[in-house]
């Protein structure tokens, strides 16, 4: 059976129709862990580092920016659909408030944006010197989704204990709350009847009887 040496130092040897397989699910994995996009401007921007090369450092950042958008508004769809679902259900268990719901699922968004950026970023640059030193294919994808995951849950967790979290929860609560005062103020105001109303004599002048 064909078989190729991944690494020749290590002299490590496997079947060539196990590395094509790793290869193809490798190439798969690249485009949900840190899409094959982002891992060019990263080591554009490596080179650039290492040679004092402003231009290049300004190049692959630039050409970087599509690749973190796209990851950053993924990040936020799955923190905001998980925390949506979470929500929903304490306020039907009447554990939390519709703002206050409102206040976490906006929190959870953002926080996944950034979550999401920082994980595609972390990702990118870990596979990007792991595929530079020879590591590919399957092995490089997990890899390079376990770096993603920890600087995911990192940057959650540290956007969290500073405080930023809860203060844009609050802030966007307050906000909801606020809205849902003047719908009631409208609301009960709109409702009032004629027997509610005080009662105004009329103005009408009557003919005085003789």
């Amino acid at each position: 059976m064909a078989s190729a040496t991944i690494n020749p130092s290590l002299g490590m040897r496997i079947p060539q129709n196990l590395l094509d397989a790793a290869r193809r699910v490798g190439e798969e994995g690249k485009a949900v862990v840190a899409p094959t996009p982002l891992i060019t401007p990263i080591k554009t921007v490596g080179k650039g580092i290492l040679k004092h090369d402003l231009n290049a450092i300004s190049t692959g950042a630039k050409a970087a920016v599509p690749s973190l958008l796209k990851a950053g508004r993924n990040g936020a769809i799955v923190s905001g659909a998980i925390s949506l679902l979470e929500n929903a259900y304490k306020v039907f268990k009447h554990e939390r408030t519709l703002p206050q719901a409102g206040g976490m699922v906006v929190a959870d968004t953002a926080i996944g944006a950034v979550g999401g950026v920082a994980a595609a970023t972390a990702s990118g640059i870990g596979m990007a010197a792991l595929g530079a030193v020879g590591l590919a294919g399957l092995p490089l994808t997990l890899v390079g989704g376990a770096i993603g995951m920890a600087a995911f849950f990192l940057a959650d967790r540290l956007l969290k204990n500073t405080g930023l979290y809860k203060g844009l929860a609050d802030k966007v609560t307050s906000m909801f709350e606020g809205s849902k005062s003047k719908v009631e103020t409208v609301t009960n105001h709109s409702s009032i009847t004629k027997a509610d109303a005080p009662y105004v004599p009329s103005r009408k002048a009557y003919p005085i009887a003789k």
